[in-house]
């Protein structure tokens, strides 16, 4: 079964920058750690993207949220995923929030409120090879713990 094997379903990412979007979703696909990966530019369109499927009663496995993208940035569109959740009685998704920026008090104290969530930096390092490297490990780690999905 691909829930044994670790496979998500559906991962949700949102950035707005095309070529980190195209990344993410090349890697998780690469390597079979999602079946579907669907992303978004903005906040907005996550928050539709997301609001639609549970609607639905599709699942989401992870959702990885860039901090600063605009319409709607990533720690206002978790606040709004998480009333969404409350909504329909969903499971609280694990967020993988990221930003070039980095992970101050005040940053940490706001992703603590969203839990299971946690952070990874992109780094400055220009080689998008490293930040794939990084998300994989965060990725890996919520699958392994991920609990049954309760739909």
């Amino acid at each position: 079964m691909e829930e044994e094997r670790g496979l998500a379903g559906c991962i949700l990412a949102a950035d707005d920058s095309d070529l980190t979007r195209d990344l993410i979703r090349e890697s998780l696909l690469k390597k079979k750690m999602a079946r579907s990966v669907l992303s978004s530019k903005n906040g907005q369109e996550f928050i539709t993207s997301f609001t639609r499927r549970l609607a639905e009663n599709q699942s989401v496995d992870l959702v990885i949220l860039d901090v600063e993208m605009p319409v709607i940035d990533g720690i206002t569109a978790a606040r709004m995923m998480r009333a969404v959740e409350g909504q329909y009685g969903k499971a609280k998704v694990p967020i993988l929030f990221f930003s070039a920026h980095k992970c101050d008090e005040n940053l940490k104290r706001q992703i603590s409120l969203f839990k299971p969530a946690s952070y990874v930096n992109k780094g400055s390092d220009s080689d998008p090879e490293k930040l794939l490297e990084r998300i994989d490990l965060l990725i890996g780690y919520f699958m392994i713990n991920r609990k049954t999905p309760t739909s």
